[in-house]
């Protein structure tokens, strides 16, 4: 059979089309999402810094030898795979706000114990060391995957290619910016801090990790302050519906 063309739109319709209004697209929380954007450049600042500066400063300070060097960025790779599966594991009994509460206290705990003098009153050993990277360590894989979950949550139904690319991009600047600044920082430290003289080999540690760990402290203070905007789109949404009464 031959098919009919289908009846053309009459006037009416084609302006009612035009008319019509658009729907208004989901509109997110700002606040919740700068958050998790905070916590997220948080945690790769501190990770930035420790991979940047680590082989140089063992090698210098430690007199580590490069294969000693390999074997830790080698258990570095396990341990990271070890908490990535871990983290998995605490989301099904934890909250997201629980788990990225607990990144930012190991990433600032890590990074307190990587100071050294004058703003503590021990050298920083070897063993000292070994502690701060590894909570550092374990501190980055909990903080980039649940800030990225959070991230997603409280974009809810929004467009989220943009908004992922621009959290990715936050995670990117410390990675750009760290290796310049990280060794610079080193050798700053001991300008800023001249005793107890002499500076160290490797540089002073004291001033780039009492920054990430001011970094880590503001952000636990965010993540705090502002819990209830961290909240994912739809629960936020039926606390709506509570406050005014449209749910039981």
């Amino acid at each position: 059979g031959i098919h009919s063309p289908p009846p053309a739109k009459s006037p009416r319709s084609l302006e009612a089309a035009r008319v019509a209004p658009r729907l208004p697209s989901p509109t997110p929380d700002n606040v919740g999402l700068a958050v998790c954007l905070f916590a997220f450049f948080a945690h790769f600042y501190s990770f930035a810094i420790q991979e940047t500066i680590t082989t140089p400063f063992v090698v210098m300070r430690y007199e580590w030898s490069q294969a000693r060097v390999d074997a830790l960025f080698a258990a570095v790779s396990a341990l990271s795979l070890a908490t990535s599966v871990l983290v998995a594991r605490l989301a099904q009994r934890w909250s997201d706000h629980e788990l990225l509460v607990l990144s930012l206290l190991l990433g600032g705990g890590g990074s307190l114990i990587l100071l050294d003098p004058p703003l503590v009153p021990f050298d920083l050993s070897e063993a000292r060391f070994l502690a701060g990277f590894a909570l550092i360590t374990v501190a980055f894989p909990f903080g980039r995957n649940v800030a990225l979950s959070m991230f997603s949550k409280v974009l809810g139904p929004a467009d989220q290619g943009e908004w992922m690319g621009l959290m990715f991009v936050v995670g990117a600047l410390p990675r750009c910016l760290g290796p310049s600044w990280s060794l610079y920082a080193l050798q700053l430290a001991c300008s800023v801090f001249p005793e107890p003289s002499p500076c160290p080999p490797g540089g002073r540690t004291c001033l780039e990790f009492t920054i990430s760990a001011a970094i880590f402290g503001a952000a636990l203070l965010a993540v705090g302050r502002w819990r209830q905007n961290l909240r994912p789109y739809g629960d936020r949404d039926a606390q709506a519906g509570e406050r005014d009464g449209l749910v039981a």
